[in-house]
């Protein structure tokens, strides 16, 4: 029998061994061949037609991000099942199986997996990917015919991603075989950190972790409104949340394993030493599964984020669906127009990053008039009802997705310092002025008002795009030689659509990213059943009561699922809520749609490993 027949008889004999490995490498083309059908079919080329280079951009990105997080997915996966299989391996060599022959039957049998995963997972992609097209497309919000649309290219594309991903993982595993020892392949399962005794530094250690994470999560309140916070405040969760798995949990069930009235009840001294040894043995992988949730939940945050940008921009679009700002007296038709307001233009410098060097300001009686007409007067309840001479209400500019820069404190307006007494997003003059505009009181309006440039703002109605778009051509020939800015509210709307596809795609990848996170706890439990498979079964020769060995694993289970999404959880909301600040947006129902759907995965796969660990065992269900 040649070695290709071998390799293939081999996958076919080991193909339940591999089960979650094959499993997590058809999930992944899965969702890697609808990003590419969706990047290469019709739907995105309506979808180029509102703005092509962002779409690319973004759809690009995400095709990236997947990529990355993939290689790193089957990555873990393929190493846990190498180590799970290096006994087996070991055994022929002991043999007398040369290595290399060993090694390549290894990279033949993965290259069959791998090959069969991704076709079963093309061809599954394939056949839901209208399904996908309509789950992404109608969240966006999007009014497009779909239709069903599989160009060759997504799925070669696809295809070479993925078996380069694959091919250089099997080469790694490969080269780890030949370089292994017998006695290390044989031994391989039941290679054990043994955990040091519990003295000083660790205390030291957790001392620090808590201070850390603590000094984190006091710079999150401020990384809201200045972006030179957001680094230390990332390095300071990062260190801490590794010092906290390294010192401070080992401490803690280290401490309750020596509490002999909590450890001797019931199977409680099973959960607890396993507990002191696999958190303190995997601190690592622990760390990175806080990490990951955390970073996933504040992606579901964002993509909510985009969504209220992007009715936040609708706002500024259809205040006035079209508008003309002009330094001249412009002759608009009584029944076109909305609102008419004359504002002062100044030379004027603040003390913010890349301040403006002029200034618009507003008459505050207008922009209450304005504001309260427009519909969006409950808008001015955060806002101060009276303006000392000396101060100003700031409007962002209508297109201000986020503030990262140190925000204008102060503007100098003709040798005289004014105080910005709040920054606010209130709709006011929509879109059709792309600055900010500086409210100021009445009084000191006219007092600056001999010393400015005048210039008029004109807001018109307009029922429909078609309405839009023909007062918009009329107001064009009307104006003639007139230096006047003319904005449309359609076509602005249409070139910041992109806001709608990020949420899309952002709450997409929340839900493929939590999924993988979950199944990587899943696959370190089965390694970990696996190793404890000789040590349960012992317990159960001994006498221990099948019942009490299957609560053991369940409550050991539940920690192990529990904690790092717990520790995920905390540094999530302080991420939410600085970005919130950051965005000008309330997230805190978005931080628990995305608390709740965590709960909601993690159980159901914290149910799968709970009766796999049961199963490997050897504990049947009856017997419970």
């Amino acid at each position: 029998m040649s070695l290709f027949e071998l390799a293939f008889n081999n996958c076919k004999s080991n193909i339940k061994s591999y089960s979650m490995l094959f499993i997590s490498m058809v999930f992944s083309v899965i969702v890697l061949c609808n990003m590419q059908i969706l990047f290469h079919g019709e739907t995105m080329n309506a979808l180029r037609a509102m703005n092509p280079y962002i779409m690319d951009a973004i759809l690009q990105v995400m095709v990236v991000l997947l990529t990355v997080f993939i290689f790193f997915f089957i990555w873990y996966a393929s190493n846990t099942f190498l180590r799970k299989r290096k006994k087996e391996i070991g055994i022929y060599l002991f043999m007398g199986v040369d290595i290399r022959t060993i090694s390549r039957l290894y990279l033949l049998e993965n290259l069959f997996l791998g090959v069969f995963a991704c076709v079963l997972g093309e061809g599954i992609g394939a056949l839901f990917s209208k399904f996908f097209q309509v789950l992404v497309i109608r969240l966006a919000g999007f009014d497009l015919d779909l239709v069903y649309d599989v160009r060759p290219e997504a799925l070669i594309q696809t295809f070479i991603i993925f078996m380069i991903i694959f091919l250089f993982i099997s080469v790694k595993g490969m080269i780890s075989i030949q370089r292994s020892q017998v006695i290390e392949l044989l031994t391989a399962n039941k290679q054990e950190e043994k955990v040091p005794k519990i003295g000083m530094i660790y205390y030291v250690e957790a001392i620090v972790a808590i201070l850390l994470l603590a000094y984190g999560y006091y710079l999150s309140t401020f990384a809201g409104t200045n972006a030179r916070y957001i680094l230390p405040t990332v390095i300071s969760v990062l260190v801490g949340t590794y010092g906290v798995y390294q010192g401070l949990f080992p401490i803690i069930f280290k401490r309750l394993s020596q509490n002999k009235h909590f450890l001797y009840r019931g199977e409680t001294i099973l959960t607890v030493n396993n507990l002191v040894y696999r958190l303190r043995s995997n601190y690592r992988f622990y760390t990175m599964i806080s990490i990951t949730i955390a970073v996933t939940i504040c992606v579901l945050g964002g993509a909510f984020t985009m969504n209220v940008v992007y009715k936040e921009q609708q706002s500024q679009a259809f205040v006035y669906p079209v508008a003309a700002l002009s330094d001249e007296v412009v002759e608009v038709p009584s029944d076109w127009l909305k609102h008419e307001v004359k504002l002062l233009g100044l030379e004027g410098i603040g003390n913010g990053f890349m301040s403006s060097h002029q200034v618009l300001l507003m008459k505050q009686s207008d922009f209450i008039q304005v504001v309260t007409e427009n519909g969006y007067e409950n808008q001015l309840s955060s806002l101060p009802r009276e303006i000392a001479d000396h101060q100003i209400i700031q409007i962002e500019r209508p297109g201000t997705l986020m503030s990262i820069a140190t925000p204008v404190t102060e503007y100098e307006i003709e040798n005289q310092l004014y105080e910005v007494v709040v920054n606010s997003r209130v709709v006011t003059l929509g879109g059709g002025i792309n600055t900010s505009i500086q409210v100021v009181s009445d009084a000191t309006y006219e007092s600056l008002s001999p010393s400015a440039t005048p210039l008029y703002f004109y807001g018109m109605k307009a029922e429909t795009e078609e309405e839009a778009n023909q007062r918009a051509m009329a107001l064009s020939t009307l104006v003639g030689t007139q230096a006047v800015k003319i904005f449309n509210g359609y076509p602005y709307l249409a070139s910041v659509s992109y806001l709608k596809l990020v949420y899309a795609i952002g709450a997409f990848l929340f839900f493929v990213v939590m999924m993988a996170t979950g199944s990587i706890i899943y696959m370190k439990l089965y390694h970990d059943g696996s190793e404890d498979k000789e040590k349960y079964q012992v317990l159960l020769k001994i006498g221990v009561r099948p019942s009490e060995l299957g609560r053991a694993i369940v409550r050991e289970v539940v920690l192990f699922y529990l904690i790092p999404l717990g520790v995920g959880i905390l540094h999530s909301y302080f991420a939410i809520s600085a970005l919130g600040d950051l965005m000008i947006a309330d997230l805190t129902p978005t931080f628990f749609i995305a608390v709740l759907i965590c709960l909601v995965i993690f159980t159901f796969l914290c149910l799968c490993s709970i009766q796999t660990f049961k199963r490997l065992i050897g504990i049947k269900r009856s017997s419970l």
